[in-house]
């Protein structure tokens, strides 16, 4: 075997190593806050919320709600803002990925952290409920990143599936 193809495999090897004893040892979660700094839990007013040019965000909005252009119309439930609230409590409490960290008196805008399963990234998904008339309601949401450029389309993937979630427990 060549010197070069050595040493190619004494790295990749090295690598795998590091990184095992990094998730083993300190965990990603460590990691992350130390580069950028632990995830925020403010709560953001999602109808004035302004996207940074970043692919790393993904936002649903109900019609004429947000100054912002949704990349998604959020859905109309038909169930009050208590109950949407119950399953996406249930969701949280079901989802060890899915935390959270801050929500206004009543429980209408709700700050979340959603890690990604291996590398444990932080994604920042705020969420506002909002009533309808005729005891129904509807959500907004605001998914970002906390870390890089691009999440690889893994905040549009999560909300999808929230709302898949919210809309199957209904």
């Amino acid at each position: 075997m060549s010197f070069f193809i050595k040493f190619i495999a004494f790295s990749a090897i090295g690598l795998i190593l590091l990184v095992a004893a990094i998730y083993i040892f300190i965990g990603f979660e460590r990691v992350w806050s130390t580069i950028g700094g632990a995830p925020s839990s403010e709560l953001v007013e999602i109808a004035t919320v302004k996207k940074t040019p970043k692919p790393n965000q993904y936002l649903i909005c109900p019609d004429g709600y947000c100054e912002e252009v949704a990349d998604q119309t959020a859905p109309i439930f038909n169930v009050s803002i208590g109950k949407l609230r119950e399953v996406l409590s249930r969701i949280e409490t079901a989802d060890a990925n899915f935390s959270n960290v801050n929500s206004d008196a009543d429980d209408r805008r709700i700050k979340f952290i959603w890690r990604s399963p291996f590398w444990r990234f932080p994604n920042l998904i705020s969420v506002e409920l909002i009533p309808l008339e005729n005891e129904q309601s509807t959500i907004a949401i605001y998914a970002q990143a906390q870390l890089g450029q691009s999440d690889l389309g893994a905040n549009k993937a999560f909300v999808d599936e929230l709302l898949r979630k919210i809309s199957s427990q209904i």
